[in-house]
């Protein structure tokens, strides 16, 4: 597993604190909808180093585009350092929902 960056685990944020589906692993979230960025740039650099990982899939282009956070990428997120990681994103209660949904 590769590790993630400061900014790389933002991006992972973004998409599980997406209004547009509770527990986004394994989910597809508009891409607008988990921009936490200033910069449209830093966030286009840092979805493009998580697809190059593997650890998101990005589908369409523009304004209909969606993304997915795949479990791999949970996992390298789950392992960064806590320093890199917002409290806001409660992984227990992520993962409870990412086990219900596989189970449904």
């Amino acid at each position: 597993m590769t590790a993630l960056t400061k900014l790389e685990c933002r991006g992972i944020e973004g998409i599980v604190l997406s209004d547009y589906d509770e527990g986004a692993i394994n989910r597809c979230v508009w891409t607008w909808s988990a921009n936490l960025f200033s910069k449209k740039a830093t966030f286009s650099g840092v979805i493009s180093s998580l697809v190059k990982k593997g650890y998101v899939k990005a589908y369409e282009d523009g304004k209909d585009s969606t993304l997915t956070l795949l479990a791999a990428g949970w996992a390298a997120y789950k392992a960064a350092p806590a320093e890199f990681k917002d409290p806001k994103v409660d992984v227990a209660e992520l993962d409870r929902i990412d086990v219900l949904r596989r189970q449904s």
